[in-house]
């Protein structure tokens, strides 16, 4: 079946039933619904291909996100991905495993998908170059690559860094870990400039020795926590910059008999949903991330439709400190 056959039905004109079809103005309400009842009882399915070369728009976007397996990742996807369906764009999502080359692979795959725009949290500036030339609109959403022109939707990861823990020092607490995401990400590199910013307005000297990366996972957190831990003089607080990666934290603490927060206080960042329900309530920094999605979606297809990406925006969202069990006087 195609349209010809349902305007024959129908009883209107082929330019009739692709005006309904493709949801554009111009037809009343009760062609419409004639158009739309004879298009069902003959179990009509659009030619995707066809009508991305009619319109010239595939009415798709890709979504690249360093690892979908991760609570926050995850969460940001589905919001994208709900909004682009609410507007009718397929997204293609692409997991680029916090690497470089597999960041690559992905911006290579949407582009020869024809996508019409890309969302992408960037892993740090290994694919500037790559990025750069890319044809359709980009948009950063979490993270960004510096010295490059992309509209950007993110937080004050610095002020959020220092606020979390500056909380920890006016509990009393003067030896204290950062456990944080993956060198390069800027986000994670932000976080950790507010850190130290707060230990330094207070007079503590940074050890570096209290602060490690890892990838913001179960397991990352668990094995930094350990590692920190198992030093001659240990911290009395942690300041984790993703919650997901303090479910981790508490794990590793609570199994060599710790008490949280009576003998370390623990900090998260971004008040997942899980959050509250931890074996201690998380006090943890609260990301706006259904603002951050959105926003990230309304910047994207704003360029699709004025076909305008030379001139970048960034909105930067606030963020709240959200205390709860896991923080104490020391």
């Amino acid at each position: 079946m195609n349209i010809k056959d349902i305007a024959k039905i129908a009883g209107v004109s082929v330019s009739t039933v692709s005006l309904v079809l493709n949801k554009k103005s111009g037809v009343s309400e009760k062609t419409r619904l004639r158009v739309q009842s004879v298009a069902e009882k003959l179990n009509y399915i659009p030619s995707h291909i066809a009508r991305s070369l009619v319109m010239k728009k595939t009415r798709s976007v890709g979504l690249i996100v360093p690892d979908i397996a991760e609570v926050y990742y995850g969460t940001l996807a589905r919001i994208i991905q709900d909004a682009m369906s609410n507007r009718d764009y397929t997204t293609l999502i692409f997991n680029s495993d916090n690497r470089y080359e597999k960041e690559k692979e992905g911006l290579d795959f949407l582009v020869e998908k024809n996508v019409d725009g890309i969302i992408m949290v960037p892993r740090g500036n290994g694919n500037l170059e790559r990025v750069k030339n890319i044809k359709v609109p980009v948009v950063f959403v979490d993270s960004y690559i510096e010295n490059i022109d992309i509209s950007y939707v993110g937080v004050n990861n610095e002020r959020a860094g220092y606020i979390a823990t500056e909380h920890l020092i006016k509990l009393g607490h003067r030896r204290i870990a950062c456990i944080t995401g993956p060198p390069g990400f800027i986000s994670s590199e932000e976080r950790i400039a507010g850190y130290k910013r707060a230990l330094a307005d207070a007079g503590i000297e940074f050890n570096s020795l209290f602060l490690k990366h890892t990838d913001w996972s179960v397991e990352g957190g668990f094995k930094a926590t350990e590692e920190i831990f198992s030093l001659e003089t240990r911290p009395t607080a942690v300041f984790v910059t993703g919650d997901t990666c303090a479910i981790g934290v508490f794990e590793a603490l609570l199994g060599k008999g710790y008490r949280i927060p009576k003998d370390v206080s623990i900090v998260g960042f971004d008040d997942m949903k899980f959050s509250p329900f931890l074996k201690v309530p998380l006090t943890t920094v609260r990301q706006p991330i259904l603002q951050l999605g959105n926003y990230a979606v309304e910047l994207l297809l704003g360029m699709i439709d004025s076909k305008n990406i030379s001139e970048p925006k960034r909105i930067i969202l606030d963020t709240e400190l959200i205390i709860r069990e896991s923080t104490a006087n020391i």
